[in-house]
């Protein structure tokens, strides 16, 4: 499995596309700045929340990213990016 080849093709898919579309449309605020803080901040990123990086396998890796809207967070950029900042420092 080519883990980087993997995630590009999922998130340049029309499958994804229009997951997160929907996602955003569904949810247009960052979720966690609104049960955090009660900030209303636009949502731009849409997050899974089981991360597709731990699956062991192409197939895997597709049902992660597909897992429907309830397995994903819309998030405001600084919101995704300190969740992964702080999945980095945990690996």
């Amino acid at each position: 499995m080519n883990q980087k080849k993997d995630k590009a093709t999922i998130y340049n898919s029309r499958a994804w596309q229009e997951l997160r579309t929907a996602k955003l449309r569904a949810q247009p605020l960052c979720e966690r700045c609104l049960k955090d803080h009660g900030w209303i901040v636009s949502a731009r990123c849409v997050h899974h929340i089981i991360p597709i990086e731990t699956a062991r396998t192409t197939e895997e890796m597709w049902r992660l990213a597909l897992c429907g809207l309830s397995g994903l967070e819309s998030l405001c950029y600084k919101c995704h990016s300190d969740i992964h900042k702080a999945m980095r420092s945990r690996s």
